[in-house]
């Protein structure tokens, strides 16, 4: 199982990777969860920068999520 906290804590401390993060979550909701969490932070002053945009698409690599959804969950 995996504690979200002591994971989102790791990854701000360089601690793990964002893909070692993205890795250890079960597939389904808790990637799709992840993805919608990091839209919302990257839209929370309005405006996705360029690094902002390709953090999403890596992430979103490194979730196995489907483009089309991603697509869907940041329009959401």
């Amino acid at each position: 199982s995996v504690h979200l906290p002591s994971l989102v804590q790791d990854v701000l401390m360089g601690r793990v990777t964002v893909t070692g993060a993205a890795a250890a979550l079960p597939p389904g909701a808790p990637r799709q969860l992840a993805y919608e969490m990091a839209v919302c932070v990257c839209d929370a002053d309005g405006v996705q920068t360029q690094a902002e945009q390709q953090f999403l698409a890596g992430l979103r690599e490194a979730l196995g999520l489907d483009a089309g959804r991603a697509r869907q969950l940041a329009q959401d």
